[in-house]
């Protein structure tokens, strides 16, 4: 009972917990379905927001929104008003006609329905064509191009036509009229059409009726019952229906401001410069927007939207287009009149106001100019106005859309509640918007003359005010707006012919300039000279400002516009303005010539001061005209600037050849005269013939024509020609503007008296005596004639040429031929044959009398070939060797010929026969070779020996060349044969047969004639090497047909090559003694491996497919330190024996060296000596795309865990057939990677370290290594130029003992000596504020190290040539590894500058750095007769000392006694006391005293004395010294003169005066095991412990002197201690106590001897390398504890088992 209960409760529990889990599950879906429900609801109510902003409800009147109302006045069964329905008759309108409407369906009543009819009746009848049926085409047939010259077609230089292609513009005859069928219809197809034979009847014709019945009519009255006509329709929702367009969407609030918000963000400061004011009001409006929210629909078509702007509302146009409202804006709040450039709305307007405005030629006004092509590249300026041709943004309004549903069926329906929410709803009314081409303006900010391209800022750019780049052909018209303000001005206009002379000396607010420097090609000027418009001019200005002219609470600024006449190439941007080595302010000069300086409040600008700024300069003449001047203040030097100019000539003929016209020879020539810049003065051409012409010529002159560049022509200038006639000179053509060209055109008549018409004609023209040019012209030959003997049948051939070098027509012409040996007759007929357009035909024939030895020939038809061959043959009479021969044409030219008749002369060549072949002998191959050689006639014996030459190689043993007299014997039998001269041939037997002795030997020797007895080898020998064989031929008996040549087609030698090294080339000859030779080159090949690799540090390209060339299978290079290190590899894939790609894809691997990390790839096909890809053929792509590997698809990579993985993919997707993959010698694969090994960095005594990598391909593999090498220096000093502060300087860096070695043995510091040597002519200056000495390696974010840290003494000196040295010497702790950075900076100015700079560490190691400065833009200056004091550490002259007092005594020169002196201020924190003349009462031509009063806190008062005085305007240091001291200069405290304390009026002087310390400070520093400074939490030590001692002065340095009780020192009060009660007289030194096991202590270089009267000591501790371990104390150790610990676990383990058993006990 119990066990069945038991079940129960456990079927019971099971099917609970299912329910349970059922409904948590039901649950979760229920949740999950409506939070989702929920978010699609959200999403959509979302859709469907709108942000109207109209204020009204969308609302359309429905049928709920309209009621029904009785309105027919009848109350229901009132009697009606019958006369409503009667007729005039009395009959109502139904009972006149007795028809019943509903019989027809329609409203008989209706007045038109008479008019209405029956429709017509269709057939079908077949189509045929009409002239309806077709279209009229003009089809373009003519073969020209349509093309007019432009610039582009003439040579820039001379102006003179380079373009091929002739001017045309096509006209109706280059067209043919043809038909083309447009109706769509097939001749005889069936078509729908009316059928003309169909008679409708009309539907209401009045119907024939019997007679009718008159019946009284019976008048009843009619009640009214209410039909749906008794109702109306009215409107009673109480909404009025609004439907929301694109106006509801404004807000006419948005973006609205007053004037004063929009001039706080206007917010410029005038100069008066128009241009640069309008520039600056227009920057300061970048980033402007049209409010987005905010606008109106154009009253004018209704859609298209205007946005609201700021300039519109200040225009009083608020919805304006505004791109030009912008302008007007600009120029409004740039104060520019609108009497010089209009405000308006439109760009019409503002082009229409400024016709006044443009241009003009004659009277050289005008500032405004329109272009039809490109602008040139420097006529813009920064601050000028220009129209041009953009795009501009059009908004359009787009009205709601309803949804459309034209199925109103159930199934409908439920589609559309299928829909999405996008689908359902209404297109919402919106902007869109589009751009279109317009004209705009826009405000010049820039102007790139080096790409012709111009930047401009534009209003409605897109909607805002932002910047647009323009090419020069966009613009239309230009504005100068400097020009617009001389012509306001009535200074100069633009291009004036009068003089202009620009002075301006005075500077705003105040001051002026009171000297210029003028610097022109490095050469200071003097006077006053002539400069051409874009030559450079160096300016340096001095000026003057008096004081209170700067208020120094307010605008700081200086400013100062150049003459006209000026530009610059590129503005000059915040430029440092320097005190000595201060900053004190920014320069910066616009293009247009603006200068601005702007002063720090660290400067006391109040006061007087004087100061420079320099600049490079170009000269122009835009604005000054030609040979307008520019006076430049303080100076009275006039720079005179004149119009660039130039004038060339080009001269040349029209035709390469003379021409023939009517009888007459010409030459055709034309002149060019043109001007790149223009010339201002006139030209005359002049023309003469050349006095060595051997052709005559005459000037036609009615040929002379005169055009322009466009062949325009010129008239009224005509040629002045000498007396006898070989010159000519056309005189007084105006002068040329720029880019013009006069070209003239003659011809000149040639006379040709020469012997056979060759003859040479040369003129020559100038416009300028030194720049002739010349043009040499050759006349060809009309007649030539040539010989040649045949010995094979004994005839004297011939051949007379008859040329046509002027292409007239020879028709008429005669040539006489005439055979001036006797007995030499012509046989047979003489054949002539034309060349016509370079083709040659026969022409004619002519058949000479029997026996004759002339013939004669006139030409009888037209003629006008190149040239006409005659050729025929004569007898040779017996015994005559030489035969004469003479032509004449046209009785006048002639040609002489003497044919030699000679013999066929015994000369044998030789030559190969095919190529090398391998025999099946290992190592040996074999070629082929052929003799051939002509035979006299008169021929009795001839030979030939034939060499074999051995080959010249090293391994003579193994490597030979011969024959085998047997295979050669079988061979020449075979291959021997006679040529005749009948054509026919004799070969060896039949040779032999006929009776010639045909006799061949051999040798074992190349020569056989140097050995008294050679030992021939028999003809029948198989095995000796044979290396020579004569041939002897004797005539003997053979009385046969003559022979003509002898030849050897084929036989072959042996080539022993296997002593030929892998690689190498050999070469096998075989010569005719005394005679020819030939060779074959073997050449043994390296065996190909399938894989190959290459390194390689260039990453050039290889053409090998081996991987050689520039990549070898290792490298060896130099590691860059601080720069990147690539390593180039090279894989070849050798696929030469492929004809298929076996599979799609080739994939290979490369592991790469954990060190390295891989960059980039590419991969190509290498062709061998094919450099044509098969895949260029596009006969062989199809459908497919070209198989290009630099595309990704095709060739890819991954990289992963130091391997690349390449893959070249999809090779058989393209087809391409065997032939053409067997072209591809391999696949090559290039890449690089980046040695990225940390310990480079990290170590620097690493000095040498190799990356190997290996490649994979299939199972072939190979490898390549990359080695990098550094060589290790205790000191490395690299310089590099810097624009930091745009001056000329220099930055260098010095890494000093990188390693931290012990670099001095018993010393703990070393001495660094850097020495700066500057080119001669240049000085510089260290800017101490660079100085800085940091933790080796330096990171970036390093905080310097601190200046007590090591000493600094600067110093200068002059060497022996001259040059400035600048010296600095630093003592820093030994084992520390630092790096040293500081600047220098010179006074070079627009010169480069060299500095050499050496640096020389104690202990071993010096660098020399050399580094060239290129030249600055621009510099600037001020000095205020200003001393600055600067109170130094005497160990570091770096380190400023506050709270110094000085007491400043003045010298009486009347009474010679000082007075009781003036107390100064202290020192400032960087050490710093200024003194100014005017301060303190300090004037010049007074000497002054400076005493210091009292010390900063730790140093002892000096007690030396410092004088100065301060010259006068313009006057010698002697001369004030001696007004300073007057009688008293050998007085008692008054000094002896010193040029350096007496200062120069107008400069900034420095002094620097040391203090020694009067305390001694004890400082402990902490670094590393590798010297690099610990900080904060990095030292583990909170304290240590510092024993001072001392020892009187001579005595001994001992121990035995403690001071006190030792000194603790604790990283609270940053390691630093100081000892007040130093004595005079002792040295003090320290030694550290109790951190020796941990550190080594290092103590700064004066600790030994040590310090006296106070002083600065230091100590550094250095980890010692490994760590430190803790001491073994003799303790148990842990192992007691840890058996403890185990036995408690298993104790643990057995009660929770035990437990668990006493569960299930309890539990069964």
């Amino acid at each position: 009972m119990r066990d069945i209960v038991k079940e129960y409760q456990e079927k019971f529990r099971r099917n609970h917990q299912r329910a349970r889990r059922y409904t948590a599950l039901l649950l979760a879906l229920a949740l999950t379905t409506s939070l989702f429900v929920n978010w699609q609801l959200h999403g959509v109510g979302i859709a469907k927001t709108a942000e109207y902003l109209c204020g009204e409800l969308e609302h359309e009147h429905t049928a709920a929104c309209y009621e029904k109302q009785l309105v027919c006045g009848y109350e229901e069964g009132e009697p009606e008003d019958w006369n409503a329905t009667m007729t005039d008759d009395g009959m109502s309108f139904d009972d006149t006609f007795g028809m019943d409407d509903d019989a027809f369906g329609v409203d008989a009543d209706d007045p038109g329905i008479a008019a209405y009819s029956a429709e017509p009746e269709y057939i079908f009848v077949p189509h045929e064509h009409t002239d309806d049926c077709y279209q009229e085409v003009q089809e373009l047939t003519c073969r020209e191009e349509e093309h007019t010259h432009t610039d582009d077609c003439f040579d820039p230089e001379d102006g003179s036509l380079i373009c091929d292609l002739f001017e045309h513009t096509h006209d109706d005859s280059c067209y043919t009229t043809t038909y083309e069928l447009v109706c769509g219809l097939e001749e005889g197809e069936l078509v729908e059409e009316v059928n003309p034979d169909y008679d409708p009847v009309a539907l209401f014709e009045e119907p024939v009726a019997a007679k009718p019945v008159v019946v009284d009519p019976v008048i009843e009255t009619p009640v009214h019952h209410h039909t749906d006509a008794c109702y109306e329709e009215v409107l009673v929702c109480g909404l009025p229906e609004h439907h929301h367009t694109v106006n509801c969407l404004s807000d006419p609030l948005d973006g609205t401001q007053d004037e004063d918000e929009w001039l706080a963000q206007t917010g410029t400061t005038l100069s008066g410069n128009w241009a640069d004011d309008l520039l600056a009001v227009a920057q300061s409006q970048l980033g402007y927007e049209q409010s987005e929210r905010n606008f109106q629909l154009d009253d004018a078509d209704g859609e298209t939207v205007r946005y609201y702007t700021r300039y519109g509302n200040d225009y009083g146009n608020d919805y304006g287009p505004w791109d030009v409202m912008f302008l007007s804006y600009c120029l409004k709040y740039a104060d520019i009149p609108q009497s010089a450039i209009p405000q308006v709305s439109s760009v019409l307007s503002l082009h229409s106001q400024l016709r006044s405005a443009l241009y003009n030629e004659e009277t050289g006004s005008g500032y405004a100019m329109d272009f039809d092509g490109d602008l040139p590249s420097d006529a813009a300026m920064p601050g000028d106005i220009v129209i041009y041709n953009g795009t501009v943004t059009k908004a359009v309004a787009v009205e709601s859309q309803p949804l459309q549903v034209q199925d109103d069926s159930a199934d409908a329906d439920i589609a559309l509640l299928s829909m999405d929410a996008a689908a359902t709803t209404d297109t919402a009314p919106h902007i869109e918007e589009y751009t279109v081409d317009a004209s705009t303006v826009g405000i010049v900010s820039d102007v790139d003359e080096d790409s012709g391209t111009l930047t401009v800022i534009s209003g409605d750019v897109d909607g805002k005010v932002d910047k647009v780049t323009l090419n020069a052909s966009q613009v239309t018209t230009l504005v100068s707006v400097a020009n617009a303000q001389q012509a306001d001005y009535g200074v100069a206009t633009l291009e004036s012919d009068d003089t202009a002379t620009n002075v301006l000396d005075t500077m705003v607010p105040g001051g002026s300039i009171v000297g210029t420097t003028i610097t022109v090609n490095n050469q200071t000027v003097n006077s006053d000279l002539t400069l051409t418009d874009g030559d450079k001019i160096t300016l340096d200005y001095d000026y003057m400002i008096p004081a209170g002219t700067i208020d120094p609470d307010g605008d700081r600024t200086l400013t100062y516009q150049l003459p006209g006449g000026l530009y610059l190439s590129d503005a000059i941007e915040n430029m440092p303005i320097k005190q000595n080595n201060e900053v004190v302010g920014s320069y910066s000069v616009s293009k247009s010539g603006k200068v601005t300086l702007v002063f720090d409040t660290n400067f006391k600008a109040d006061e007087y001061f004087v100061g420079s700024f320099g600049l490079e300069a170009h000269v122009e003449t835009d604005k000054i005209g030609d040979n307008g001047m520019i006076t430049f203040p303080g100076t009275g030097i006039t720079v005179t600037v004149k119009d660039k100019t130039d004038l060339s000539l080009k001269k040349s003929r029209v035709k390469d050849r003379f021409v023939e016209e009517n009888g007459k020879v010409y030459a055709y020539y034309v002149i060019d005269v043109s001007s790149k810049q223009g010339w201002n003065k006139p030209i005359t051409i002049h023309d003469e013939f050349n006095s060595d012409n051997t052709l005559g010529g005459t000037y036609d002159q009615n040929s002379f024509v005169l055009t322009d560049k466009s062949g325009n022509k010129i008239t009224g200038h005509t040629p002045v020609f000498a007396a006898d006639g070989k010159s000519f000179d056309l005189k007084d053509l105006p002068a040329l503007q720029k880019g013009e060209v006069y070209k003239l055109t003659y011809r000149v008549e040639i006379t040709n008296n020469t012997k056979d018409g060759y003859g040479t004609f040369c003129n020559t023209a100038w416009v300028r005596e030194n720049d002739k040019k010349t043009v040499y012209a050759t006349h060809d030959s009309y007649i030539k004639k040539a010989s040649n003997y045949n010995p094979d049948d004994g005839y004297m051939y011939w051949t007379v040429t008859v040329y046509n070098p002027d292409g007239g027509d020879l028709n008429g012409k005669n040539l006489s031929d005439i055979i001036q040996t006797p007995g030499a007759e012509i046989v047979g007929n003489v054949t002539v044959t034309q060349t016509l357009n370079w083709q040659q035909s026969e022409f004619d024939q002519i058949t000479p009398v029997p026996g004759s030895i002339r013939f004669d020939y006139k030409f009888s038809k037209e003629a006008k070939g190149q040239e006409y061959k005659f050729t025929y043959k004569t007898k040779v009479p017996d015994g005559v060797t030489k035969v004469e021969n003479k032509s004449i044409i046209d009785d006048k030219y002639t040609a002489e010929e003497t044919g030699t008749v000679t013999d066929r002369e015994w000369k044998v060549s030789k030559n190969t026969v095919g190529s090398l072949e391998e025999t099946t002998t290992t190592d040996l191959c074999k070629g082929a070779w052929s003799v051939s050689s002509p035979i006299p006639n008169n021929w009795s014996t001839c030979e030939f020996i034939d060499q074999i030459k051995k080959p010249k190689t090293p391994d003579t043993d193994h490597t030979d060349h011969y024959g085998i007299a047997s295979e050669l014997q079988s061979e020449i039998e075979q291959n021997f044969s006679f040529t005749l001269v009948d054509g026919t041939t004799l070969n060896y037997q039949a040779a032999k047969a006929a009776g010639i002795d045909i006799e061949i030997s051999y040798y074992g020797v190349d020569d056989p004639t140097n050995k008294s007895d050679p030992k021939p080898i028999q003809s029948t020998d198989s095995s000796s090497h044979v290396q020579s064989f004569k041939v002897t031929l004797s005539k003997g008996t053979y009385n046969g047909t003559a022979i003509k040549s002898m030849s050897i087609s084929e036989y072959h030698t042996y080539m022993s090559v296997a002593g030929v090294a892998e690689g190498s080339k050999v070469e096998f000859t075989n010569k005719i003694k005394d005679g020819s030779s030939t060779k074959f080159t073997y050449e043994k090949k390296k065996p190909t491996p399938v894989l190959s690799k290459g390194v390689s540090t260039t990453g050039e390209s290889s053409n090998t497919s081996t991987g050689d060339g520039v990549y070898g299978r290792t490298i060896t290079t130099g590691y860059k330190d601080g720069k990147d290190n690539y390593i180039y590899y090279q894989l070849s894939l050798n696929i030469a024996d492929w004809t298929e790609f076996p599979e799609d894809t080739i994939t290979v691997t490369d592991t790469l060296d954990s060190r390295v990390t891989f960059v980039d790839a590419e991969a190509t096909f290498n062709y061998g000596n094919s450099s044509v890809s098969p895949w260029a053929n596009p006969d062989y792509r199809y459908t497919y795309e070209s198989y290009d590997l630099t595309n990704k698809k095709f060739f890819n990579w991954t990289y992963e865990n130091n391997v690349v993985t390449f893959r070249i993919e999809h090779l058989q997707e393209h087809y391409i057939c065997a032939a053409d993959i067997a072209k591809i010698q391999a696949i090559i694969i290039r890449y690089k990677v980046k040695v990225t090994d940390p310990e480079w960095a990290s170590n620097p005594e690493k000095t040498l370290e190799t990356y190997p990598n290996t490649a994979a391909w299939g199972e072939a593999k190979a490898s390549a290594s990359a080695t990098f090498t550094r060589e290790f220096n205790v000191l490395k000093k690299t310089g590099t130029e810097t624009n930091s502060n745009n001056d000329s300087r220099a930055h260098y860096s010095i890494v000093i003992n990188p390693t931290g070695k012990d670099l001095v043995l018993g010393a703990d510091t070393v001495t660094l000596t850097d020495t700066l040597t500057v080119q001669k002519g240049f000085s510089a200056q260290l800017d101490r504020s660079t100085l800085k000495l940091y933790n080796y390696p330096k990171q970036e974010g390093d905080t310097p190290l601190p200046d007590t840290l090591y000493d600094f003494h600067p110093s200068s000196s002059v060497n022996s040539d001259g040059q400035n040295v600048y010296t600095m010497t630093f003592v820093l702790p030994d084992e520390r590894a630092f790096v040293l950075e500081y600047e220098y900076f010179t006074n070079a100015k627009n010169q480069k500058v060299e500095l050499k700079n050496t640096a020389q560490l104690s202990g071993g190691g010096e660098s020399e750095e050399s580094t060239k400065l290129d030249e600055v833009k621009g510099w600037a200056s001020v000095k205020q007769n200003r001393l600055a004091l600067y109170k130094v550490d005497s160990d570091n002259e770096n380190i400023g000392l506050a709270g110094a007092v000085f007491r400043m005594y003045k010298f009486n020169v009347t009474t010679g006694q000082w007075d009781a002196g003036t107390v100064l201020p202290e020192t400032d924190v960087t050490g710093t006391l200024s003194l100014t003349i005017g301060e303190h009462g300090i004037t010049t031509d007074t000497l002054y005293k400076l005493v210091e009063e009292s010390a900063p806190a730790g140093y002892a008062k000096t007690s030396k004395e410092y004088f100065f005085i301060w010259t006068a305007e313009n006057e010698e240091k002697q001369t004030a010294y001696n007004t300073a001291v007057g009688p008293h200069g050998n007085a008692a405290g008054i000094p002896a003169f010193d040029a350096s304390f007496v200062y120069k009026y107008n400069s900034s002087q420095e002094l620097y005066i040391p203090n020694e310390r009067n305390e001694l400070t004890i400082q402990k520093f902490w670094v590393d095991e590798n010297g690099k400074t610990l900080t904060g939490n990095e030292v583990t030590e909170t304290s240590v412990s510092v024993q001072l001692y001392r020892y009187p002065k001579g005595g001994t340095r001992d121990l035995t002197n403690p001071v006190g009780e030792p000194i603790t020192l604790t990283s609270a009060k940053n390691w630093t201690y100081v000892y007040q009660q130093v004595d005079s007289g002792y040295y003090y030194f320290i030694q550290e106590l109790g951190t020796g096991q941990q550190y080594d202590v290092i103590y700064s270089a004066n600790n030994n001897p040590g310090v006296e009267n106070g002083g600065l000591l230091t100590m550094t501790n250095k980890k010692k390398a490994g760590g430190y371990k803790l001491p073994s104390t003799g303790g148990a150790g842990t192992k007691l504890y840890t058996a403890g610990g185990g036995a408690l676990m298993l104790a643990a383990l057995v009660c929770g088992v035990c437990r668990k058993r006493r569960r299930e006990r309890r539990a069964r």
